[in-house]
């Protein structure tokens, strides 16, 4: 059992189990986190590694399914998502979502992906709102839902389609 001042700055190693009963390592440097952290299943498995510069996350932070694959990835930098690419896995493998950051705000393009790897849904993003063009497919592949956005709202025609790709109605905002 570790035992800590709580008056004075953590430095050094440090591990816990939380509330859930996960076990958590991490490491500490004047009282701020730094260095990598790690959470684990219950079971012992790693269920995510970030690492920490200063207190604040900073570089790749991957989470796992409980098989060991990747079920997300993104980049950090100064406790902010950086302008990459953001990935989560269905637990077959296949990818999830891809997204953009910049700012910590979402930014560009962003898709869903259905686990058998067809496009799901594809949006436009500025400053973290949907912006632009915003797409909805079945899990067959064919059109849903199509509109455009603005400032995070519906804007203008929107038309929505069968299975089949069939237009059976339009909106207008």
């Amino acid at each position: 059992m570790m035992h800590f001042n709580r008056s004075a700055p953590r430095n050094g190693p440090y591990e816990k189990f939380n509330r859930n009963g996960q076990f958590e390592r991490s490491h500490y440097k004047g009282g701020k986190l730094e260095g990598s952290e790690e959470r684990f299943f219950v079971t012992g498995e790693l269920y995510w590694k970030r690492n920490f510069k200063n207190g604040e996350l900073h570089g790749v932070w991957e989470s796992f399914y409980m098989d060991g694959k990747t079920s997300a990835l993104s980049n950090w930098r100064k406790g902010k998502e950086l302008g990459h690419t953001k990935f989560s896995y269905h637990n077959n493998g296949q990818l999830k979502n891809r997204v953009n950051f910049k700012n910590g705000k979402m930014e560009g393009l962003g898709e869903i992906f259905f686990d058998n790897g067809n496009l799901e849904q594809r949006s436009k993003f500025k400053k973290g709102k949907k912006e632009g063009l915003y797409e909805a497919f079945y899990k067959n592949g064919e059109l849903m839902i199509r509109g455009n956005n603005k400032n995070d709202q519906k804007d203008g025609l929107w038309e929505y389609f069968d299975e089949e790709g069939n237009l059976i109605k339009t909106e207008k905002f």
